[in-house]
């Protein structure tokens, strides 16, 4: 399903129609061959609080109880998105050399632009994360962590 799709199916949702003082702050998908849904994270800046919202390929709508941000949002300004989620997807994959075991794709605002970020996690416990711009198509950023690293970096704190 494509992301403006889901973003305008949860726009004329009367579930989302009723949440009051929230913007649209990210989105998530998990690929698969294929999206079949997107869950859009809905923000509050006055309370300091997020709504999910998942809109199924079928196109029904779910949307969760409020719950506290782990961060502030900027508003996602889906118009200046150029960069489909698949283009974004091929830019991190060509730098990647291992099967991955899953991929996990959100788009949001970093410091005003919209920036998928397409996280290829391996069977070596690996997870690569890739900043893609959605408007330019360009590799901004690229980050590696392992499970392990985080474990032994836990285990001694």
């Amino acid at each position: 399903m494509l992301f403006s799709k889901a973003v305008k199916i949860a726009g004329e949702s009367e579930k989302t129609k009723r949440l009051e003082n929230y913007f649209l702050g990210s989105l998530f998908a998990s690929v698969h061959e294929s999206i079949g849904e997107w869950t859009l994270h809905f923000y509050n800046p006055k309370t300091h609080t997020t709504v999910n919202c998942t809109v199924h390929e079928n196109g029904t709508v779910e949307v969760e109880a409020e719950t506290p941000a782990l961060s502030k949002l900027e508003k996602l300004d889906i118009a200046t998105v150029k960069i489909s989620p698949e283009k974004a997807v091929q830019i991190a994959v060509a730098d990647y050399s291992m099967p991955p075991v899953q991929t996990l794709l959100t788009l949001a605002m970093k410091a005003g632009v919209p920036v998928w970020t397409v996280s290829i996690i391996s069977s070596a416990l690996s997870v690569n994360s890739y900043d893609v711009s959605a408007e330019e198509g360009v590799l901004k950023e690229k980050r590696i962590a392992t499970i392990m690293q985080r474990f032994n970096s836990l285990e001694r704190n």
